[in-house]
């Protein structure tokens, strides 16, 4: 009996605890493509010699690039590439529909990507915010989706992934 004296006034403490109000948070704002503080272009590998990179560009123009195989330069460098090129990379992703496509364009998704080539490599597009909030596309290019090839093209384009991210030629691989 002793001990049921002790437990009940413990269960009623955590009665009280459980129906006490949750404190505010804040209001959640929807990630778009014109909210979002950065965007993300990264490239995995293929069964070649495709270069594998991660460029992440901020509002502002600066970006942060992770090169990986089989491209040249440092491992990571920053920079500023130009100064409307954050823009020029949000008026893509809005042009092509960046927040209508699914998240998962590859073999793994027969709707999306009904008869996949092999060997190719996959795209993540990224766009994200201080908050941590983030969408990302992930693109298997053998897929060959019309619309997030279209806008991988522009991204590489805008983002001037040809400059950033040089292929090692094959003589040197």
């Amino acid at each position: 009996m002793p001990r049921l004296a002790v437990l009940r006034p413990a269960c009623l403490a955590l009665f009280a605890a459980a129906c006490a109000s949750a404190p505010d948070v804040p209001e959640y704002v929807p990630l778009s493509v014109e909210t979002a503080d950065y965007i993300r272009l990264g490239e995995g590998p293929c069964f070649g010699a495709c270069p594998v990179y991660e460029l992440t560009l901020y509002h502002g123009g600066q970006y942060v690039l992770m090169a990986g195989r089989f491209t040249e330069g440092d491992e990571r460098s920053v920079n500023r590439p130009a100064d409307d090129s954050f823009e020029a990379a949000q008026a893509i992703l809005t042009e092509y529909g960046f927040a209508d496509l699914p998240e998962d364009i590859s073999p793994g998704n027969e709707e999306a990507c009904p008869h996949p080539a092999t060997d190719l490599p996959t795209a993540d597009i990224t766009i994200g915010n201080a908050d941590g909030y983030y969408r990302t596309v992930h693109y298997y290019q053998g897929c060959f989706d019309e619309t997030a090839s279209a806008m991988l093209a522009g991204l590489r384009e805008v983002m001037r992934i040809a400059d950033l991210v040089s292929a090692v030629p094959l003589s040197e691989r």
